[in-house]
């Protein structure tokens, strides 16, 4: 299975750009996961304006003041979406079915890097929750931790210590 990840910073600006890539992609990719969706101030676009041909769009609610998450995930592919019981809203979870008939838990998530501390704690349950759910799990997003250093998964942060 084919995922890939971006940070679009407003989707409806490079919408053409990412069916462009998807019809000059040699694989085709079975998820695309995009974060920051809408425009940091204003939304005026038809949810349908944001449909590519083949695939289901999942999204949470780009309505309310958030940066939006979209999901599309091809449509042969047996999917839906879950909505958990968590303060953190700014994610989206799917359930996938794999070739070997397991199910794969896909989340997008995105958090400002203007969050709040609370908001973060509530991301780390909603992590949490989700890791308690299956076997087979993956995620995805933009969680602006900046001082998190990779290669050795350490942090130098002050937020990033209380948290990890």
């Amino acid at each position: 299975m084919l995922c890939i990840y971006t940070n679009v910073d407003c989707l409806p600006n490079k919408l053409q750009e990412q069916k462009c890539f998807i019809n000059l992609s040699e694989k085709v990719p079975d998820i695309i996961a995009l974060t920051e969706i809408t425009y940091k101030n204003k939304w005026h676009v038809n949810t349908a304006e944001l449909n590519i041909d083949g695939y289901n769009l999942f999204s949470n609610n780009l309505w309310e003041q958030n940066r939006g998450i979209i999901i599309y995930v091809k449509q042969d592919l047996n999917c839906k979406q879950v909505f958990l019981n968590n303060s953190f809203t700014e994610y989206v979870l799917l359930e996938i079915e794999t070739d070997l008939n397991k199910v794969m838990q896909v989340a997008t998530i995105y958090r400002s890097p203007n969050s709040s501390f609370e908001n973060s704690l509530n991301m780390c349950s909603l992590i949490d929750h989700i890791c308690s759910r299956s076997e087979y799990k993956l995620f995805l997003g933009d969680f602006n931790f900046p001082n998190i250093n990779w290669n050795t998964w350490n942090t130098v942060g002050h937020l990033e210590r209380k948290i990890y």
